[in-house]
């Protein structure tokens, strides 16, 4: 700057005081800070007040108009709880369209913390209109309350490693435009209710999640009218061959995406490996196991991929599959 002419240096002024007002109000506040993370205590502790510092200070400077995406990706405990409620309750105020918290990035799927940060739904109940459209929670806990009702424009629901304190259903109630579900190695989860149809879902995700997916509607067969994609996998703990009927009810449950195109089944044993088991999915008439009459699939018409995988022919295990 020493070495321009005072109009030169003017014009740089003028365009950096442009440049900084144009970011006050840029759109997308996506905060990552896993590359500087260390596993020692006291740098860990370091580099979490430097984070909420560096947030903190663009929050005060932000306008907070027209505010698309707000993401945080950094380890941060439950202590911290009083930095990311502001930062969440602000976003809302911004009306954020897409919110991705992920609190332990460099966790696998091991489940939960015990302490998990309280994420706060309610900062999302929008009383003159909603706009969240996408909401991604990594190691967190929810509340889900049936008084809240800022998700009627929510299409994407993610939740991983979560914590679900209650029912699950009285979220799900008021996503009404939910297209993409997701629920990996949560807790909380006994019976998975779906309260009503779920007309726009095209991508169902249920893994390491020990649910049951019950249907409350009268027409199951348009519970999931657009869904394209279905990823199922199952894990199976028996010792005795034919005894597990549970593999068959996912024939009945096929009903349910009379749409369907891609369809994925994983087969995971677990106990005595040494058994014979008959696994036997029909797309028409009626299948009869022990005397009784076991579930049968509706006819698939627009399936056009099947990828099966643990259904292994050998001495120790057989499997017999029938489409």
């Amino acid at each position: 700057m020493s070495r321009l002419s005072l109009k030169e240096a003017a014009k740089t002024s003028i365009v950096a005081r442009n440049w900084r007002k144009l970011w006050t109000s840029y759109p997308n506040l996506c905060f990552d800070g896993t590359r500087d993370q260390s596993t020692n205590d006291d740098s860990v502790k370091i580099e979490a007040e430097k984070f909420i510092e560096t947030v903190n200070s663009i929050f005060q400077q932000h306008y907070g108009i027209g505010l698309n995406k707000f993401s945080i990706r950094f380890s941060l405990q439950k202590k911290s709880s009083h930095h990311l409620d502001r930062w969440i309750f602000f976003a809302a105020a911004s009306k954020a369209r897409s919110m991705n918290i992920n609190l332990w990035p460099e966790k696998k799927s091991l489940g939960p913390a015990i302490k998990a940060y309280n994420f706060p739904l309610e900062a999302l109940d929008a009383q003159d209109g909603a706009f969240i459209q996408s909401l991604v929670l990594k190691d967190v806990s929810i509340k889900p309350q049936l008084g809240i009702h800022g998700f009627a424009e929510l299409r994407r629901l993610c939740l991983h490693c979560a914590q679900i304190i209650g029912d699950l259903a009285d979220l799900l109630l008021n996503c009404i435009a939910l297209e993409d579900l997701e629920l990996i190695t949560c807790s909380g989860v006994v019976d998975l209710k779906i309260p009503h149809r779920l007309d726009k879902l095209r991508h169902l995700l249920i893994s390491s999640t020990r649910a049951q997916v019950h249907k409350l509607v009268t027409g199951p067969a348009c519970m999931f009218t657009f869904l394209r994609h279905l990823t199922c996998e199952i894990r199976v703990f028996t010792d005795c061959p034919n005894s597990h009927d549970g593999i068959l009810q996912l024939a009945r449950y096929l009903e349910f995406a009379p749409q369907l195109e891609v369809l994925e089944l994983h087969i995971i044993l677990g106990g005595f490996l040494n058994r014979c088991f008959i696994t036997r999915f029909e797309t028409h008439g009626m299948v009869r196991r022990h005397g009784q009459q076991a579930p049968v699939c509706a006819r698939l018409d627009h399936l056009k991929r099947v990828y099966m995988s643990g259904f292994l022919g050998a001495f120790t295990m057989c499997f017999q599959v029938e489409l």
